[in-house]
């Protein structure tokens, strides 16, 4: 199991034939235990994760 949501996302990403939609990635980070969420909407985190990361650092963000 991953220590936070950027690093399940990564490992999913990371893990994948291509390009994935941000609930299908929460999907596949529940399904496969990479981290445990408490939260309603895993989905809208994985989307905010992913949109924070690529607007801080852009081209540099390692989420790819």
């Amino acid at each position: 199991m991953e220590k936070t949501w950027r690093a399940a996302i990564t490992r999913v990403l990371k893990e994948s034939a291509g390009a994935m939609h941000y609930s299908d990635i929460a999907e596949q980070i529940l399904t496969n235990g990479y981290y445990k969420s408490k939260g309603a909407t895993p989905a809208a985190t994985v989307n905010s994760q992913l949109a924070s990361s690529i607007n801080s650092e852009g081209a540099m963000s390692e989420v790819p």
